[in-house]
């Protein structure tokens, strides 16, 4: 069996999946799984991480339509 760290809280910003892990004394971000680089204070910051991360797939997406 697989590790699993803490989850502190998740949400769903455009339909994509955001966890945020407890790794003491800091957090860790995943968007539909995938880690995200870095380290993060509180869930706000893991949370606006997550958007950023987001909104520049969604951009990417449409630059490809």
């Amino acid at each position: 069996m697989a590790f699993s760290r803490k989850i502190v809280a998740t949400d769903v910003y455009e339909g994509r999946r955001i966890t945020v892990r407890y790794m003491g004394p800091d957090l860790l971000c995943e968007v539909e799984g995938i880690e995200l680089a870095g380290f993060y204070l509180n869930t706000e910051g893991a949370y606006g991480a997550a958007h950023r991360y987001i909104d520049a797939e969604i951009k990417e997406e449409k630059r490809h339509e």
